[in-house]
């Protein structure tokens, strides 16, 4: 029963007892003798014995205390300095503690798993009674963790304070596993730590240089490998800065492939349709009236930036004089348009769903929205009549056929210039009709991006097949393009030359790294301000 119940061997159950908030049961240890801590001898003279308070696992829901009855014993050894000695069970408990070992364990568990707050809340739920504070004193209790040997170095940065203080992040590729977390992200203390770790060959990385000087300095037998995340995102921002030039071309592509757009053309050039109605004006909302307000304000800057980039004044002047950032200067002197702000679509109606059902019905001739949402509400509808009346209201009011025509079809939403990179990197097999129909009237439209998409895609195919030897072709077509974007481009990739031509064909990068990134800024949010270096540093070796 005894060892059913605590899992140790040589305990007796004495008596058990309930006590108003805490169950209590006092046990005994059946050993005849112990062993002197100091000289190590046997002995089975009793001197004494004491009860030692233990607080155990929860039992059932309760909190669970062990009076545990303690014998004293006489040493046999008379050149031993220690007389008298407890008999001790290191499996059960510790000397002085106050707490059983597997409650400790359990205790470093959650701290480990939730941290302080959210650790004592779930504690709370299970039984244990402690505070947050003893969580985290539990958890930096915990040894300091060894980084082993590693052959597969991550490394990346990570930020304490955004803006402010940084770390590193070390992780083991081979095994996932991060090895250790350094105080900063300086040059010279990545150096120290790999001159101790001389078994590194080969280290993973982003193209900072702080990293990479750290990398030739403390590990110069180790391969340097770019990360093809970061080479892949450093070419899509030079991609963005060449559409950004393109606003009109954006819109106008747009305008093309616009659903709406290419039946209004179809039907004037029949004759059709002579004069589309015009609008309905609406009550101009506050915040509208603001939004215009804000883009006619936004409108002058651009133009006075634009005027005194004319004047040969630099950005940083620029910026100065009109008390603006320079990467908002920078952009607005890379668009030759001003850049319109793109209006994200509106919540889609809840009568959407059986559109098509009521444009059906309407052309059968049934006019009665009662009717009509009697008949929708069969199928599912959960809105309310007057929903259905608003709706069909602007059909009562379009009499002509060419209108009823063009009321149904949707437009084509200018997309941003980041969306329409993203398009342009993709293959075709990997776009929708409209977005392959988008980026071919925009090649049609800007000759110069059909150069520029071809080489980004050429350069991330050399990436997911590992072709190599394919860079220096690549390269020189670069300088040939007349893209000055992607020249900046390729000029920098040759700054970290061997670095990337690694990325190009080694099976090694720096994904797992980021993935222990994304799991260290997790528990910093769980910590809820306290995530101090040496708890971080803990939480993230250790897993729960």
């Amino acid at each position: 029963m005894e060892k059913l119940v605590f899992g140790w061997e040589m305990v007796r159950i004495e008596t058990m007892r309930q006590q108003t908030d805490y169950l209590e049961i006092l046990i005994s240890l059946t050993t005849a003798s112990a062993v002197c801590p100091l000289c190590e001898q046997s002995s089975a003279r009793v001197h004494s014995v004491y009860q030692r308070s233990l607080q155990d696992l929860p039992c059932c829901g309760q909190v669970l205390r062990l009076r545990v009855a303690v014998r004293r014993f006489f040493c046999n050894n008379v050149g031993c300095r220690r007389k008298v000695f407890a008999e001790r069970l290191p499996e059960m408990m510790q000397p002085y503690a106050r707490r059983t070992v597997r409650h400790n364990a359990a205790l470093t568990t959650l701290g480990l798993a939730h941290g302080g707050e959210a650790g004592q809340r779930t504690a709370q739920a299970l039984g244990f009674r402690v505070s947050a504070d003893t969580l985290l004193r539990r958890v930096r209790a915990l040894p300091d963790r060894p980084a082993g040997e590693v052959r597969i170095l991550g490394v990346d940065d990570f930020a304490l304070r955004r803006g402010q203080n940084y770390g590193t992040l070390l992780v083991n590729e081979e095994t996932r596993e991060p090895i250790d977390l350094l105080p900063d992200r300086e040059s010279a203390t990545l150096t120290k730590w790999l001159k101790k770790h001389p078994e590194v060959e080969v280290i993973t990385r982003d193209r900072a240089r702080a990293y990479a000087e750290a990398a030739r300095e403390g590990a110069p037998q180790a391969q340097q490998v770019a990360d093809r995340f970061h080479l892949g995102l450093n070419l899509r921002e030079a991609v963005e800065r060449v559409v950004s030039k393109q606003s009109a071309d954006l819109r106008k592509a747009a305008q093309e492939v616009s659903p709406r757009y290419q039946t209004e053309q179809m039907l004037r050039a029949e004759g059709l349709l002579q004069e589309l109605p015009a609008p309905a004006k609406r009550h101009v909302t506050k915040p509208q009236a603001l939004a215009a307000q804000r883009r006619e304000q936004h409108l002058a800057r651009y133009e006075e930036a634009r005027r005194l980039a004319q004047a040969s004044l630099s950005i940083s002047a620029i910026a100065q004089q009109m008390g603006l950032h320079r990467e908002t200067v920078r952009s607005f002197l890379l668009t030759e348009t001003f850049p319109e702000r793109v209006i994200p679509a509106g919540r889609p109606s809840s009568v959407a769903p059986f559109a098509d059902y009521l444009r059906e019905r309407w052309r059968a001739g049934c006019r009665s929205a009662k009717k009509l949402h009697q008949e929708i509400r069969a199928r599912g509808f959960k809105g309310a009549p007057v929903t259905v009346r608003r709706y069909v209201s602007g059909w009562r009011k379009q009499t002509a056929t060419a209108f009823r025509q063009l009321a149904g079809l949707p437009d084509f939403p200018t997309p941003a210039p980041r969306q329409a990179t993203w398009w342009l990197l993709r293959q075709d097999e990997e776009l929708e009709e409209q977005e392959r129909a988008f980026v071919s009237e925009l090649m049609h439209l800007a000759p110069t991006l059909q150069t520029v998409q071809t080489l980004a895609q050429d350069f991330l195919g050399m990436m997911r097949k590992r072709v190599e030897p394919a860079f220096d072709d690549w390269y020189k077509r670069v300088q040939s393009s007349g893209s000055t974007e992607l020249k900046s481009f390729a000029e920098g990739l040759l700054t970290d030359e061997a670095a990337v031509r690694a990325a190009l064909s080694s099976e090694w990068s720096n994904g797992q790294t980021e993935g222990q990134i994304n799991r260290l800024k997790m528990l910093k949010r769980q910590m809820y301000g306290r995530a101090k270096f040496d708890l971080l540093r803990l939480r993230v070796l250790y897993a729960p």
